[in-house]
Parts: C-alpha cells; structure tokens; sequence
C-alpha cells in the first residue's frame, strides 16, 4: 500500500515552533505561580538560564523555543516523509 500523505516541512516547523512556546510560557507562569513545584524548572532551563523573573528569561525561553520548534518539527517532517517513501 502506496501512503501518498507527505508533512510539510514549514507546517511542522510552525506547529512544534509554537507548541514549545506554549509549554515554556505555561511553565514560566507556574514557576512565578507556584515556585516551589519543581517540575517546571527542568523544562525552563532548557530555554534560559536566567531567572524566569527576568524579561531576559522570557525573551530568551521564546526565542530559544521558536528556534528549536522550528528546527525539529522541520526533521521530524523531513524524517518522516522519507520513512514513508522508503516503508512503501
């Protein structure tokens, strides 16, 4: 069986691009929220190294997870369109 659904590359991008970005802002707002919950600190400082009190922490967490969203959901795309055209 012929799988004829391709992912666009720029769609992925954007769309992981944007869910990273939700997810960090998400985080920050639980970390000022709530400090001592611990599972939000691992996920920001992937994004920044500065206090998520800061303007530098959020600038740095959305511009970091806009640029690794963009990056991977273009792989995963890229990925996973040649997994299915070789798979077939």
């Amino acid at each position: 069986m012929k799988n004829d659904m391709v992912i666009s590359y720029r769609g992925a991008a954007i769309a992981l691009a944007g869910s990273l970005v939700v997810a960090f802002v998400l985080c920050a707002i639980v970390q000022l929220l709530i400090p001592s919950a611990q599972f939000s600190h691992a996920w920001l400082t992937l994004f920044t190294a500065s206090s998520i009190e800061t303007f530098r922490a959020w600038v740095e967490g959305i511009i970091s997870s806009l640029f690794v969203g963009a990056v991977l959901g273009h792989v995963f795309a890229y990925l996973y369109n040649w997994a299915t055209k070789e798979s077939s």
